[in-house]
Parts: C-alpha cells; sequence; structure tokens
C-alpha cells in the first residue's frame, strides 16, 4: 500500500456525538419551556379563581388571627407539604411576612373551609382583657404586619395612637383603651399574647363542668353541634353524661373559656 493512497470517509472519526448534545440540549429547553408555560398556566387559574371564588380571598392578616385559636394549623405544627402557607415564616409560632399581610394566603382548602366556619360561628368572640402598653410594643415588635406602615387599612386612630406610642415614654402597667384599638388588631394581639405568653397555663388549664355550662350558655356558637362533623370528639362526653377528658377540647375552646375566666376590661377605660 503506497503512501501516497487516498483515504476513504470511513476512515476518519465521525463527529455523531456532537447530534445527540444538540438533541439533548433541545429536549431540555424544550421540557424548561414546557414547564415555565405550565407555571404561568397554573398562575393564571389561581389569579382567575380569587378573583371570582370569595371562598378563597382570605388575606394572610385574616388567617394569622384564625391560626392564634387553632395553633395546630399553624406552619411549624402542621404535618403538611414544605410550602403550606408560603406567606408566613417559621420562627416558633406564626409571623406573616409584613409586605404580604394583606395578599390573599395560600392554604388547602380543607383548612380555608375550617377558616370560614371559625370565621362565621365565633370569629367575633372576644373576652375583653386589659391591653397594656409595654406587652402591646412587643406585640408590634413580634408581628410587624400590625404597625400601620404595614397595614394599609389601619383606621386613623389607630395610626395616631402608634405613632403617639413610639415618642412617648412607655408604661409596662398602663392600659390602652379599647375605642383606640381596632377589633381585629385587639383579636390578634390577645391571640399572640396566649399562645406566646399563656400557652402553658392554657394546656393545663381544664375547666369544671359548671364553668363550662355557663360558658356555653353565654357562647352559643361553642356548642357541640356546630362542631361535631369536623371534630368528632368534641364535647362528646358532655353529650353523653361521661366525665370530661382532655380529647373533648378544641384549642379554640380551651383559649377562650381560658379568657372568660381572666379579668375583663372595660370599653371605657
Amino acid at each position: 500500500m503506497g503512501s501516497d493512497q487516498e483515504l476513504d470517509e470511513k476512515n476518519f472519526i465521525q463527529e455523531h456525538g456532537s447530534k445527540f448534545v444538540w438533541i439533548f440540549l433541545f429536549l431540555f429547553l424544550f421540557i424548561i419551556a414546557l414547564l415555565w408555560g405550565v407555571d404561568v398556566w397554573q398562575k393564571a387559574l389561581e389569579k382567575d379563581r380569587l378573583k371570582n371564588s370569595p371562598f378563597y380571598q382570605v388575606t394572610n392578616r385574616e388567617f394569622s388571627i384564625f391560626l392564634w385559636q387553632n395553633p395546630q394549623f399553624m406552619r411549624g405544627n402542621a404535618n403538611l407539604p414544605e410550602a403550606y402557607l408560603p406567606h408566613f415564616r417559621s420562627r416558633g409560632g406564626i409571623h406573616v411576612i409584613p409586605e404580604l399581610a394583606d395578599d390573599y394566603v395560600v392554604a388547602p382548602p380543607e383548612i380555608l373551609y375550617r377558616y370560614h366556619v371559625w370565621k362565621r360561628l365565633i370569629g367575633d368572640s372576644l373576652s375583653p382583657r386589659p391591653i397594656f402598653q409595654g406587652a402591646f410594643m412587643k406585640f408590634l415588635h413580634e408581628n410587624p404586619e400590625w404597625l400601620p406602615k404595614n397595614w394599609k387599612e389601619a383606621p386613623p386612630g389607630y395610626i395616631t395612637l402608634v405613632n403617639s406610642l413610639n415618642q412617648m415614654e412607655i408604661v409596662n402597667l398602663q392600659p390602652l383603651s379599647e375605642k383606640e384599638l381596632p377589633f381585629e388588631t385587639r383579636m390578634a394581639y390577645q391571640g399572640w399574647f396566649n399562645y406566646t405568653r399563656e400557652w402553658e397555663k392554657i394546656s393545663l388549664f381544664f375547666p369544671s363542668e359548671a364553668q363550662l355550662e355557663v360558658f356555653l350558655q353565654s357562647h352559643p356558637h361553642y356548642t357541640r353541634s356546630y362542631w361535631r362533623n369536623m371534630i368528632p370528639d368534641y364535647l362528646l362526653n358532655l353529650e353523653e353524661v361521661k366525665p370530661l377528658e382532655e380529647s373533648d377540647f378544641s384549642s379554640f375552646l380551651k383559649i377562650a373559656l381560658f379568657n372568660s375566666l381572666q379579668p375583663q376590661s372595660t370599653t371605657d377605660q
């Protein structure tokens, strides 16, 4: 064989691998585009659902008040995926991301249903306890979503109150007037105080049957008939005339009972 003999194409290294690289790159970009399109479509459906369904039109601020009375649904306590309540932080309790406080909450429908039942039946139930200046300022520090700058709907009187508290020397045992605090703020404050300052006492608290009956006469929407389909054991022994057990009590009932037995404030304090 002479050295000058012409080589056939088969004698050269074929670069077929480059074709597979381009095919792989095309498929990768196609999958990325497909996932992006699905995400855009899902967000559009979510936006349309929120726009047309009052069921989903619950703000993070409103939902946070529900969570204080139902801590089993808090992000840190619930046995749910990591994506649960993405607008909340998990620092030992519930902490709404302040700038998202008035956005609609992202929560499973079954828990939103629980919220709506709670809101309709007992969402306006509050045993008014004194709110002192020092504790209220700690509440605002730990829950900045209730600062006027993070609350678009904050009443003018509330804005004036918070601004004045920021400029004065705080007296820890000086009570605030209920007239100065919007109802939502009082609900949020009391829920925060119950959970962060009194939870051990509430956990150990066990009312007598007489105390429970007095409370239920004054607050009929806490009776078993309203809740037994959602909480099967709720006040079951009271209905069956048996000694009460811990399983009879939900967190919201225990909290409400506990608050009702504490010294109450007055509307003209």
